[in-house]
């Protein structure tokens, strides 16, 4: 029946989604959404005929007729490590990652279309191996953020091959930090410097509200021009911080004030309330598809990315002697994307594609917890279409620069070592048109 089928797609869609979602990212933006864009290198701008318009340019809604359901999940994997200046080289833990999305687009009356996109656009997962070896484990060790974004839109049009939509992006993010604390004082009275103090996590999250708008021509059958526009969403991260401690015996005897260190330790690292302020950028991406010969679509999105909005990741506590940030300083920043796909054979398509991903973040600015680098990724796909279904593949490899940074603590501005990364993604997406 078709009801039954229709809701085991959505299903499907909604279980990808809420599993653990790859890496890949420029900063902590992901891009890769679904396995036809991700092809074409990102480069779905001006793409009207697949439902996963839905989020690269709602305003293509509006040229797709009747009711379209996209399922899509991904795989992700990289090899990652940094090399220390005067140190041994450290690696990222390497486990697949896994992703999803839902993309739904409905006619609701003539010129006007309803759609909802349910993806991951905000994503960052950074584990160190060993992490009471590695040497950036004071600002951290383990970073998980997530996001959930559900973001519904209408479409009208099309007026003389124009479109135009307007959506609404729900924002839930979650965000959990694994680190070690230390303090330089109390080190000292040990000796050495930094001294593991206390092993703390930090689990919190919270949902904010933005929107998006977006415009689309089709001038002709060979010709598509389109644009789209994401504000900047603002969230306050709320949870709890809990501590284990995990200092030398030795340091907890020493005499501090009418106690030890280890009863100010004691004092100082309890459960307590923590907060984290998040900002995500806006974005703005303009795209143009061309058709010189039927079977073949050559696309090309030019993107940028307001991270002059991120300054800081900062952490505050109910004792504000904990308080601490770790700053970014982000510069806006451009990504170029180009695709280019040929129907082979009829219901067969092939796609290849290309991105270029600038990095926001100087060599201050690169640390273990977002280690980021500009990228340049090349990826392959394979489409088919077969009765009331299209099946979607695709498979990306980003290179990321070698990129200098900063792992030791109480360190802003010498660099300390070299971060190296790759990553592969794979995707698969299976739309049904009713």
């Amino acid at each position: 029946m078709l009801v039954p089928k229709t809701v085991t797609v959505v299903l499907l869609g909604i279980v990808l989604i809420v599993t653990p979602g790859t890496t890949r990212a420029q900063a902590f933006l992901q891009w890769d959404l679904a396995a036809r864009p991700a092809a074409l290198g990102g480069a779905a701008t001006a793409m009207p005929d697949d439902p996963s318009t839905v989020f690269y340019n709602p305003a293509g809604m509006a040229h797709l007729s009747g009711t379209f359901i996209q399922v899509g999940g991904s795989l992700g994997a990289d090899a990652s490590q940094f090399r220390g200046f005067g140190t041994k080289e450290f690696d990222r833990e390497s486990s697949p990652t896994f992703g999803g999305s839902l993309y739904i687009s409905h006619t609701v009356a003539e010129k006007l279309t309803g759609g909802i996109a349910v993806n991951t656009p905000w994503i960052l997962a950074v584990e160190w191996e060993n992490p009471s070896d590695f040497v950036g484990r004071f600002h951290s060790f383990d970073a998980d953020l997530r996001s959930i974004n559900f973001n519904p839109v209408v479409a009208a049009g099309p007026y003389n091959g124009w479109s135009f939509a307007i959506g609404v992006d729900v924002l839930n993010t979650r965000f959990d930090v694994r680190r070690f604390e230390q303090d330089p004082d109390i080190s000292a009275l040990g000796g050495l410097a930094p001294i593991d103090l206390a092993r703390s996590r930090i689990d919190a999250d919270g949902t904010g509200i933005g929107w998006n708008g977006a415009a689309m021509f089709v001038a002709s059958e060979q010709l598509v021009f389109g644009a789209q526009v994401r504000s900047e969403i603002e969230i306050d991260l709320n949870g709890v911080a809990d501590f284990i401690d995990v200092a030398p015996a030795e340091l907890r005897a020493v005499p501090l004030g009418e106690g030890t260190v280890g009863d100010v330790l004691d004092e100082r690292f309890v459960s307590q309330n923590a907060r984290i302020p998040f900002t995500f950028p806006s974005t703005a991406v303009g795209g143009v598809a061309f058709r010189p010969i039927p079977e073949l679509w050559v696309r090309a999105d030019l993107q940028w990315v307001n991270w002059s909005a991120v300054d800081a990741i900062q952490f505050q506590f109910d004792d504000p002697t904990l308080d601490g940030s770790i700053g970014l300083d982000y510069d806006d920043a451009w990504s170029a994307r180009f695709g280019a796909e040929v129907e082979y054979l009829p219901g067969t398509t092939f796609r290849v594609g290309y991105a270029w991903e600038e990095t926001p973040a100087d060599v201050t600015s690169v640390n273990p917890i977002v280690p980021d680098a500009t990228r340049n990724s090349y990826s392959i796909g394979l489409g088919l279409r077969r009765s009331q279904f299209d099946l979607d593949f695709g498979y990306r490899f980003s290179l990321l620069d070698d990129r200098e940074g900063v792992a030791f603590p109480e360190n802003d501005s010498t660099i300390d070592g070299v971060y190296e990364t790759v990553e592969h993604w794979f995707g698969a997406a299976i739309t049904r048109r009713l």
